[in-house]
């Protein structure tokens, strides 16, 4: 949500090892690339339609593996569940529903002893909406920001992982949106937070866990 397409370095080993072509970009409003905000999901799932016009067009990519994480890994939940040439999603942390995130930070602000009255809670959630309906669309409803909804359409072979010391996106929430894929599907956890960089020191088994399910994809 606040991250770059340096980020993706740390996918780029594992990526190799397995015999892969690599691709990173930035979505719109993050990184480099143009654009004032993010959508949460909904305008980058145009950014991944390029993307793999691009790749599978351009460059002649016949497979496509989607890896993101947070939010990249519900837009490529997002965008998967349209497209099924998509052959395969590592899925780091993706987040269940936009509200059920929210909820997840009030509640983890609770735990750090700052206490929210009811009716701040309701303007503030009033805020955020009418904040992302002013950029997308005055209909928009919360409920179109639901990658759990999404991954019931999911067909091809995923890679789960939560990250267990997350307090904005928590393991349950990435349980949530695993119990509901309908492809097949396989489950991880590394002991970091949210905002820790994924690498051969921190969290190797993962690492070589994403190998070795690419290796198998191709």
């Amino acid at each position: 949500t606040i991250g770059s397409r340096v980020e993706s370095l740390q996918a780029l080993i594992p990526s190799l090892r397995a015999g892969c072509s690599f691709f990173s970009f930035d979505f719109s409003g993050s990184g480099m690339s143009e654009g004032d905000f993010v959508s949460w999901g909904w305008f980058e799932n145009n950014d991944v339609v390029d993307v793999v016009k691009y790749v599978m067009g351009n460059l002649g990519c016949k497979k496509v593996v989607l890896w993101g994480r947070n939010l990249g890994a519900a837009t490529a939940i997002l965008y998967c569940s349209k497209d099924p040439r998509i052959k395969g999603l590592i899925l780091d942390t993706p987040y269940s529903s936009f509200e059920e995130t929210l909820q997840e930070g009030i509640r983890y602000a609770g735990k750090k002893g700052v206490t929210i009255p009811n009716i701040v809670l309701k303007a503030a959630k009033s805020m955020v909406v009418r904040a992302l309906r002013n950029r997308i669309s005055p209909r928009f409803k919360l409920e179109n920001l639901q990658p759990r909804a999404s991954a019931k359409k999911c067909k091809c072979p995923s890679l789960f992982v939560a990250a267990l010391r997350d307090n904005y996106i928590t393991h349950k929430q990435v349980e949530n949106v695993f119990k509901v894929y309908r492809g097949s599907k396989s489950y991880t956890f590394i002991d970091i937070r949210h905002f820790e960089v994924r690498s051969y020191i921190n969290c190797p088994d993962f690492l070589a866990t994403a190998e070795t399910f690419l290796v198998n994809l191709f």
